[in-house]
C-alpha cells in the first residue's frame, strides 16, 4: 500500500471518528469497504480512479457491515454513485448523497422489497 493511500484511509476513518459507517451500528471501524465493489468488472465500468477514490470508501466494523455498504452491480444506485463521484459537487455533498443511497438500499432490504 502506498503512502498516499494509507493517508486517504486514515483520513476516512478520522472523518467518521473511527465509527462504522453503517447507520445504527456505532462499533469501531477498522475495515475499508468499497461502495462500488473492487472487482475487475467495476474497474472496467467505472475506472480505477473511481474505485480507488475516497468517495467510494467507507470505514466499517465487519464483513456484515461491508456488505451493507456495497451498493450492488449494474443497478441504478450504482450508476448514481458513479455519476456523483465524477461530478464537480463538493466532497461533503458527494458523501451525503452516497450515504443517503446506502441507507435507502438497506431500509428496502430490511423491508424485503426487491431493490433491483
Amino acid at each position: 500500500m502506498k503512502a498516499n493511500e494509507r493517508e486517504k484511509i486514515r483520513e476516512l476513518y478520522e472523518e467518521q471518528n473511527w465509527i462504522c459507517a453503517v447507520e445504527g451500528c456505532n462499533k469501531g471501524a477498522f475495515q475499508r469497504a468499497h461502495i462500488l465493489g473492487n472487482t475487475k468488472l467495476n474497474r472496467h465500468l467505472y475506472t480505477d480512479a473511481v474505485i480507488d477514490s475516497k468517495e467510494n470508501w467507507r470505514g466499517v466494523c465487519s464483513l456484515e457491515c461491508n456488505k451493507k455498504v456495497d451498493i450492488g452491480k449494474g443497478t441504478l444506485r450504482a450508476e448514481i454513485v458513479y455519476q456523483t463521484i465524477i461530478s464537480d459537487k463538493s466532497y461533503t455533498d458527494k458523501w451525503n448523497l452516497i450515504n443517503d443511497l446506502i441507507i435507502e438500499k438497506n431500509e428496502l432490504r430490511e423491508a424485503k422489497i426487491d431493490i433491483k
